[in-house]
């Protein structure tokens, strides 16, 4: 479905994941730009509430069970863009990118995706050592990228361990010898390791 296309008029946008401080930086850029009007939708939360509720930059706010089966979550969010007439929808978080993803083909019968690849791109360009691979097959530079397992590798230290799926520097573990990578690796899943992820 294209954008609407007209100049003076507003065009309605729902940003998603409005639980992420990701998504007020979202709202904030695309409030620079009078053409946005803007909805976001946010997951309920019993501890925590929601500060881009108050944003002076939203048109909306509309709130969902945290607990949605995925089919739920669709049926909302076509609800909610059928409401608001929103143009197009913008997911934050790898998750509801994914859902959005999978459900490409009802979503666009009511509204604009922002730009996703298809789904084994996606999971390929998320995890970070699939993500290497392809970087190698492609002859296009990165730091050298060992998987979790990489006994066999002549490793100078110190090294950084980093989980396959993290953002913004999050997880990330020094270890200067290997003994200190031994003892990482006693943990047979690196992201119950870290924390802050799921």
């Amino acid at each position: 479905m294209p954008l609407r296309d007209h100049s003076s008029e507003m065009i309605d946008v729902m940003v998603l994941d409005g639980e992420s401080g990701l998504a007020l930086k979202v709202v904030r850029s695309l409030a620079l730009s009078p053409r946005w009007r803007i909805h976001v939708i946010g997951l309920a939360s019993e501890t925590r509430w929601h500060p881009i509720a108050c944003s002076v930059h939203l048109a909306s706010f509309h709130i969902l069970a945290p607990n949605l089966s995925e089919d739920g979550f669709v049926w909302e969010l076509m609800r909610i863009v059928r409401q608001t007439r929103a143009a197009l929808v913008v997911p934050i978080l790898e998750s509801t990118s994914l859902v959005l993803i999978r459900n490409r083909a009802k979503l666009e019968t009511l509204t604009r995706l922002a730009l996703l690849p298809e789904e084994t791109d996606f999971r390929a360009a998320i995890d970070k050592y699939s993500l290497a691979r392809v970087m190698t097959a492609g002859a296009i530079p990165h730091p050298p990228t060992h998987a979790w397992n990489a006994d066999g590798y002549d490793l100078k230290f110190p090294q950084l361990i980093k989980p396959q799926r993290s953002s913004g520097g999050q997880g990330i573990v020094k270890v200067t010898s290997r003994e200190e990578l031994a003892a990482t690796r006693a943990i047979r899943s690196p992201e119950s390791f870290f924390t802050g992820l799921h």
